[in-house]
């Protein structure tokens, strides 16, 4: 029997303080199938919480490619025509589900940051497409959302060997998004 891939414990130093559960429901939780996100996300307090924390959601500029029973169906919460971002309540249980401890009084700062680097992301995905595709007739949409968190990008690599083999010259500081 397979195990739970999200299970497997990392040796890593910037792994969670907390005891980790798997982010993915084994139940029968009705999950969004493009971004893998709870159709029922929380906005309620989480039990370790001392502050409350906004509940507001904004919608982002980023169009979504709906499938036709999607978009005819207006009951439906993936029925937006632009994806939706969290909330600071939803960022902060969800980083808490996955065992990272965040301070609270800087969750909606966290947000606009994340939200803002998913906008420039897609400003930058649109100047790509607008390069190499410039006769095209349809603006792009963004299908499906998958965050790999533990996997380092080329760039992320790059810098990783560059602070082992001259640390004096590419110092390597941890941020909240490492």
């Amino acid at each position: 029997m397979a195990s739970c891939p999200m299970s497997k414990q990392h040796n890593d130093p910037n792994a969670p303080l907390l005891a980790a559960r798997c982010p993915v429901s084994h139940g029968n939780d009705a999950f969004n199938p493009l971004n893998n996100v709870p159709l029922n996300l929380s906005q309620s307090p989480n039990s370790n919480q001392t502050r409350v924390l906004s509940i507001k959601r904004e919608v982002s500029t980023i169009p979504r490619a709906l499938s036709t029973d999607e978009a005819n169906d207006p009951l439906d919460p993936r029925s937006s025509s632009n994806w939706v971002y969290p909330s600071p309540q939803q960022f902060f249980n969800a980083l808490t589900r996955k065992g990272y401890r965040m301070p609270e009084d800087q969750m909606g700062t966290m947000v606009q940051l994340h939200n803002f680097l998913n906008e420039e992301a897609w400003r930058e995905v649109l100047e790509w497409e607008n390069r190499w595709n410039p006769n095209s007739t349809s603006a792009p949409q963004l299908a499906q959302i998958n965050g790999k968190p533990r996997e380092l990008t080329y760039k992320a690599r790059g810098l990783q060997w560059a602070n082992w083999t001259m640390p004096s010259r590419f110092p390597y500081v941890q941020t909240a998004l490492d």
